[in-house]
């Protein structure tokens, strides 16, 4: 049963760390236009645990003012709110 704990840290502790590098791209004031890059980061963060993607969605939310209405216009941001959008906290409104 250890082993098995530690197997799921470990895939945990890796994810974290992808979604940490994802998230602190220093490039963010280049890419915050760029919405298929976005898109697409999306589509893989709806891979994650939805917690965990939730964090780097609020980030992308506040890359400025006013950026929640672009990635509303992301299918993909729509269709995670839709099933995950409890988790943002009031985050969206």
């Amino acid at each position: 049963m250890t082993g098995e704990s530690n197997m799921c840290g470990a895939k945990m502790d890796e994810l974290f760390k992808r979604l940490s590098q994802i998230y602190t791209q220093d490039d963010s004031d280049q890419d915050k236009d760029d919405i298929e890059r976005i898109a697409n980061s999306i589509r893989y963060a709806c891979r994650m645990p939805p917690d965990f993607a939730a964090v780097l969605l609020k980030g992308y939310m506040y890359i400025e003012k006013d950026f929640k209405e672009k990635l509303i216009m992301i299918p993909e941001f729509s269709k995670w709110l839709k099933t995950n959008g409890r988790l943002m906290n009031a985050s969206i409104s």
